[in-house]
């Protein structure tokens, strides 16, 4: 769902639905963890969202094989969004949609974030990605490494760059970085 304030939050819109869960021959297809940026200068809003297929229907670690990362754009302050695209670094495609990223192996993906954007307006997206070679029997101590997508303006299309991922030795963290945050 979605809710639209004009007010600063003081008060909201009833929630309006977005998305629903669809039932597909891979599974079912959710939308999960939102993140929201808002350019101030330009009104643009960019709502960022996971697009999952869970197999069983159920959280299980295979979902993280096939979680995408999608967004789609508003120019009007949210009034409107654009039809939403699946983010994709720069040079690759669809399914090997990022470096060492293969759907249908492994994922990158947001998890509770703040994208901001850098003095010189690039969009900078946080992100965490599954290693190729995780053992997804339990999702809960997949070693996740963490880096940001790095955004341009090309006209009114976003061009994806990712910046260098980085992981830490699983004696100080049996998750790795989940939930990395930016700041400039």
């Amino acid at each position: 769902y979605q809710r639209i304030s004009t007010n600063n939050g003081k008060t909201w819109s009833v929630p309006s639905l977005i998305f629903k869960p669809e039932k597909t021959k891979e599974g079912i297809s959710r939308w999960n963890e939102s993140a929201i940026f808002f350019d101030e200068k330009t009104h643009r809003i960019i709502h960022f969202y996971n697009f999952s297929i869970y197999p069983n229907d159920y959280y299980t670690g295979n979902v993280k094989k096939y979680t995408r990362i999608y967004f789609r754009v508003s120019f009007d302050g949210g009034k409107n969004f654009q039809k939403s695209e699946q983010l994709i670094q720069k040079g690759y495609n669809n399914k090997n949609w990022a470096k060492n990223v293969i759907f249908g192996q492994n994922c990158m993906q947001i998890s509770f974030c703040a994208p901001i954007e850098t003095q010189k307006g690039k969009i900078l997206l946080p992100v965490t990605q599954i290693p190729l070679d995780a053992n997804y029997r339990n999702p809960y101590l997949i070693p996740v490494m963490a880096g940001c997508f790095i955004g341009k303006w090309k006209n009114n299309h976003l061009v994806w760059e990712l910046g260098k991922m980085i992981e830490i030795a699983p004696t100080l963290s049996s998750r790795g970085l989940s939930e990395p945050t930016l700041a400039e």
